[in-house]
C-alpha cells in the first residue's frame, strides 16, 4: 500500500464516522420533536377583570391523579409546562374569593391550552375578638418589685471593684 492509498483509506474512515455522527444527531432531534407533553396556561382575574396575584392554581389530571400546584404572578398569569397528556381539572382559589373549577380540559400532544379563570368575590364571616382586661388596683399608683439585698449587691456598678 502506498502513502496515497493509506491517506484515501484514512479520509474515507473519517468521512464515514462524520456521516454516522450527523445521522445520529438528526435521529435524536426527531425524537425530541415528538414530545409527549403539553402546556396549560391562563389568567386568573377578579369579578371586575383585574388580575389576582398569588392565587393558587391546581392542575389535576383526572385519570392518573397527576397534580401540579402553581401560583399566579403579579399580572395573574400562570403556566404549567411539561404536563402529561390527558383530561385536566383546573381549580383556582385565593383569599376573599370563591373557588372556581373548570373540568374536562383535554391536553393533546404538544398542545397549549389557554384559560381565563374569573373568581367571584365572597363575603367573609365577621370575626369577634374578646379579651378581659387585667384588674388594676387604682389605690396603688406605683409599680414595684422588691429585690433582695444579695441581688442588688450582685448588680454591676461603674466604679466599684
Amino acid at each position: 500500500m502506498t502513502c496515497r492509498t493509506c491517506a484515501v483509506a484514512r479520509l474515507s474512515r473519517i468521512l464515514a464516522g462524520a456521516a454516522l455522527m450527523l445521522f445520529g444527531a438528526a435521529a435524536s432531534l426527531g425524537a425530541q420533536s415528538q414530545a409527549t407533553t403539553g402546556i396549560i396556561r391562563g389568567v386568573v382575574s377578579d369579578p371586575n377583570g383585574a388580575p389576582v396575584a398569588n392565587a393558587t392554581v391546581i392542575l389535576h389530571e383526572t385519570q392518573t391523579n397527576f397534580t401540579r400546584t402553581l401560583m399566579t404572578d403579579a399580572a395573574g398569569n400562570f403556566t404549567g409546562t411539561l404536563l402529561p397528556l390527558g383530561t385536566y381539572e383546573v381549580t383556582a382559589r385565593s383569599v376573599g374569593f370563591a373557588e372556581v373549577k373548570q373540568t374536562g380540559i383535554v391536553l393533546g400532544v404538544g398542545e397549549t391550552v389557554d384559560l381565563r379563570l374569573a373568581l367571584a368575590a365572597v363575603t367573609l364571616p365577621a370575626v369577634t375578638v374578646e379579651a378581659r382586661q387585667p384588674v388594676v388596683d387604682v389605690t396603688k399608683p406605683e409599680a414595684s418589685t422588691p429585690l433582695a439585698a444579695d441581688v442588688v449587691s450582685g448588680l454591676p456598678n461603674n466604679g466599684r471593684n
